[in-house]
Parts: C-alpha cells; sequence; structure tokens
C-alpha cells in the first residue's frame, strides 16, 4: 500500500543533485554517492562512448570475419590479398578480396580468382564464348589474357573489397 509520503515530487530534483539547501558530498548520509553536476557525463559523452562501444564491436568482428575467411578452409567464402596492380584501380596492392565459389554461369563483368598453372591470377572476364570458354583481362592491362583455357581453374568470384587489409595477411603470413 503507499501512503502520500511515498509519492515523489516529480518537481524536485532527482536524488543525485546537490541542491543549495543541501551539505555538498554524502556527509552524515547512508547510500549511493551524492554526484555532483561535474561527475555526471555529459549526452554528448555518452553518445561517444556508445560509438567507441559499437565500433569496438564491429571491429572485432570485423577481424573474426577476416580471420576466419583466411585461415579456415570454409565452404562459404574465403579471403584473398591482392599483390600485383593488373586489376588497378579497381584492386590495388594491398587490399583484400572476399570470394566466394565459382559461379555456375560465367558472365562477362565477373571478377574472377584463377589459378593458371601454379599462378593465382585475379581478372575481369571480357567476353564469354558459347562453348563456355572465356577471357579475361586485368583492368589495368592494355591487352586480353591469352591463358590457354585447359590450363585455367575458377578458384571463385570476387564479392567485395577489403582496403589495406591484404597488407596485414601477407605481412603476417
Amino acid at each position: 500500500m503507499i501512503s502520500p509520503h511515498d509519492v515523489l515530487d516529480p518537481w524536485a530534483p532527482p536524488a543525485w543533485v546537490v541542491t543549495d539547501d543541501e551539505p555538498a558530498g554524502p556527509v552524515g548520509r547512508t547510500g549511493p554517492e551524492v554526484l555532483t553536476d561535474r561527475s555526471t557525463p555529459s549526452r554528448g559523452r555518452r553518445v561517444l562512448s556508445r560509438l567507441a562501444t559499437v565500433a569496438l564491436v564491429a571491429a572485432l568482428l570485423g577481424l573474426g570475419f577476416i580471420a576466419y575467411g583466411a585461415s579456415v578452409d570454409n565452404r562459404w567464402y574465403k579471403i584473398v590479398a591482392i599483390e600485383g596492380g593488373s586489376m588497378r584501380p579497381t584492386l590495388e596492392v594491398g587490399d583484400a578480396i572476399v570470394i566466394t565459389r565459382p559461379p555456375e554461369k560465367v558472365e562477362p563483368g565477373m571478377v574472377l580468382v584463377m589459378q593458371v598453372d601454379k599462378q593465382v591470377v585475379t581478372h575481369r572476364v571480357v567476353e564469354v564464348h558459347p562453348d563456355g570458354t572465356f577471357i579475361t583481362k586485368g583492368d589495368a592491362n592494355r591487352g586480353r589474357d591469352d591463358f590457354p583455357s585447359d590450363k585455367v581453374r575458377v578458384v571463385g568470384e570476387e564479392r567485395a573489397r577489403l582496403p589495406l587489409v591484404g597488407r596485414l595477411l601477407t605481412r603476417g603470413g
């Protein structure tokens, strides 16, 4: 049962605010420490604190995503470092890309990661022939690739660019 003495005055300052008629600090009081106006964080600081927390969580999740794609053999995606400049300006040296399984149907415009003999090449498809063979070219290259089709194995299709992440992968590995 609530008595009239239990009802709080909605216009009274909160318990943590020190008013002029009260002594500053917890003198002679028990319970939680009394805070002064200076010790309460401003709205801007609270917002910055929350943003920093969200950024930290996002960074940790991103690092987990990269570590999982770069080091664990999973079936969904892989992370590949770009070590050559043939795809500039689309992909820069030191970037990394997220690749998924090879596409069922190759189409012009796709960026594919291929194994040609023992070399890994990331280039764009510029032409697809009716028999399913295709021609690729690096965006920065003048001419088309002349890889023999029997020497090309598509490893995956590029889905996302991760700027500068490839530098971390190549230095750490």
